[in-house]
Parts: structure tokens; C-alpha cells; sequence
């Protein structure tokens, strides 16, 4: 089994989709969107992403965007197709770096998960981001945010 981090292109999205997690597709749902739109949108409107291949399938996209540029402040976001479970270890083990290069970019990081998305939230804890600023209601479904960097 092999698993890569290379840059995504459009492409990705296709094979993403066709196999993505039902927790990524019910948070898409609550923030109004479907996931190819969200997975194009974060493509074209992102600083940089990069998607994660099994065996070279596409089987996750992440990236981020600018929330602020004049408080260093970067969006990460990702989706995932249930093919990443086949490789949880090494993709964990590559996310940290991926981290430290957002936050190059963006000292801080903020954004919001569907508080059902119970893998997102124990990766994201795991990668260090704190989730203490706070619940909001999003299309009838509790989000909570999450950060890290110096605030």
C-alpha cells in the first residue's frame, strides 16, 4: 500500500466524490453545499491544496484559504473519501508537516466541523488544534470551531 501527498487538480474530484464519507457529505449538506462543489471551490479558491492518493487514488483534497490576511489568518479545510481509512497511519503521520506548512503561510488557523463528524474532530485534536471558540447552528446542525496558532 502505497499513500502520497501530491498537488491536487481538478481531476481528484471525481474519484474523491464518488467514494466520500457520509459524515463529510452530511457536513456539506448542513453548510448548503454537496461536496464536489465544496471540493472545486476549495481548489480554485485556495492558497494551495494538495490531495492524498492510496495506491494512486485520489482518496482526500485538503488546502487553505485566506480568512484574513491582515491577522495571518488561514482557513484549512478537507474532505475525504472512505478509502482514507485504508491508510489512516501514514496519512496522519504526513498531516503534521502539512500543518506546519499552512501555518507558514498563516500563523493562525480557524474553521468550523459539524460537530457529528466525531473522526474529523479526534484528527483535528490530535494535530493540536483546540476547539474553545465556541458552538453556532449551521443548516440546523451543530458546528464547532476549532484553531491553532498564537491567539
Amino acid at each position: 500500500m502505497k499513500a502520497e501527498i501530491r498537488a491536487a487538480v481538478a481531476g481528484d474530484i471525481d474519484a474523491i466524490v464518488a467514494d466520500i464519507r457520509p459524515a463529510d457529505v452530511a457536513e456539506m449538506e448542513a453548510l448548503g453545499t454537496t461536496p464536489e462543489r465544496a471540493l472545486r471551490e476549495g481548489l480554485a479558491l485556495s492558497d494551495w491544496s494538495a490531495t492524498g492518493t492510496l495506491d494512486d487514488v485520489p482518496v482526500c483534497m485538503f488546502g487553505v484559504g485566506c480568512h484574513s490576511v491582515m491577522g495571518g489568518i488561514g482557513r484549512p479545510w478537507m474532505l475525504a473519501a472512505n478509502g482514507l481509512e485504508r491508510a489512516q497511519v501514514p496519512f496522519l503521520r504526513a498531516c503534521r508537516p502539512v500543518v506546519r506548512a499552512m501555518q507558514d503561510s498563516y500563523p493562525r488557523l480557524i474553521n468550523v466541523v459539524d460537530a457529528r463528524n466525531t473522526t474529523a474532530i479526534r484528527w483535528l485534536r490530535w494535530l493540536g488544534f483546540k476547539f474553545d471558540i465556541g458552538r453556532q447552528i449551521v443548516g440546523g446542525q451543530e458546528f464547532v470551531g476549532f484553531r491553532l496558532g498564537s491567539w
